[in-house]
Formats: C-alpha cells, structure tokens, sequence
C-alpha cells in the first residue's frame, strides 16, 4: 500500500498535469486549495474520462445486443435486453 510520503509517477504526473490544464481551459480564471485542485479540478475531468469510457462500453453493449435503449422525453435510458433471457416456459 503507498503512502503519502510516496513518489507519484511521472505517468501519473502527466495525467495529473493534463487534467489541471483541461480545467484551466474551461476556466482560466480558476484558484483554489490543493484539495480544491484535487476534488474539483481534477475529478471533474476524470469524470469526463470515465463517461466518455462508460459511454463507448454501452455503445459496444447495444451493437452486441446486451442492452437497449430507450428515449424518454428527449432522455436516454438504457437497459437490459430482454430478448436475451431464457424463459423459464
């Protein structure tokens, strides 16, 4: 387990340093704490990340038929495929 006192590695540096700079991007006029940097700035990219990642993975779901989508008042919904159940018939 790492402690705090640990080195970060420079991939991790360089992930880090990207994420500062997309939020300054977004916002140039940004100040904040090290754990504001750490909470909002670079979490909320991440996040962006994680989405972009989740929303590939369910685009690749629906092609292989696993799940479906649905549109619900201009909204998204995904789900399940049903078709693909065996019935208990």
């Amino acid at each position: 387990m790492s402690t705090p006192e640990e080195k970060t590695s420079t991939e991790g540096i360089a992930v880090i340093s990207q994420a500062i700079l997309d939020y300054l991007a977004e916002c140039p006029q940004a100040m904040d704490t090290l754990e504001g940097i750490a909470e909002w700035w670079v979490m909320r990219q991440a996040i962006r990340v994680e989405i972009q990642a989740v929303a590939q993975t369910v685009d690749l779901m629906i092609e292989q038929g696993l799940l479906k989508e649905i549109s619900i008042g201009g909204q998204r919904y995904y789900k399940m495929n049903q078709d693909l159940r065996p019935s208990n018939q």
